[in-house]
């Protein structure tokens, strides 16, 4: 009686190792981090590719603002800029220079203010530059 109880038990465990139910669970489970990490990339990259737009775009209008003379000093188009991004970057650095009758804005944003999902540490440290230039028309 011991001997077909063994017998049948190893014929069990056999079946088991042969069955193939279980190979697409196992190769979910070794890809899905790969994939979730490379959503991630993608979602951030495409936040900071759009930040950059916007900011562009409060850079220019400040730009235009102080050329046209809606905005009469350097420090009132870097407040101007500062306002309109602090939503998108509060820790962003702006500087507003006049030379030669060109207006010219820089804002430094660390890339950290951009991403959402802050999974990609190697966006620690880095910082976007976005610069507009405008010539003075007063």
């Amino acid at each position: 009686m011991k001997r077909k109880a063994c017998v049948a038990l190893g014929n069990r465990f056999r079946g088991f190792l042969e069955r193939q139910d279980g190979s697409s669970t196992i190769e979910v489970v070794l890809w899905l981090p790969l994939f979730v990490f490379f959503i991630a990339l993608m979602i951030d990259t495409a936040l900071v590719f759009g930040a950059q737009a916007r900011v562009l775009r409060v850079v220019q209008d400040a730009n235009r603002s102080f050329s046209v003379g809606h905005v009469r000093t350097t420090t009132a188009t870097e407040q101007m800029i500062t306002s309109g991004i602090a939503d998108i970057a509060p820790d962003a650095t702006v500087t507003t220079s006049v030379t030669n009758g060109v207006i010219k804005s820089t804002v430094k944003i660390p890339l950290y203010d951009l991403t959402a999902t802050g999974f990609v540490s190697a966006f620690n440290g880095i910082d976007l530059s976005v610069s507009a230039q405008h010539m003075a028309e007063n």
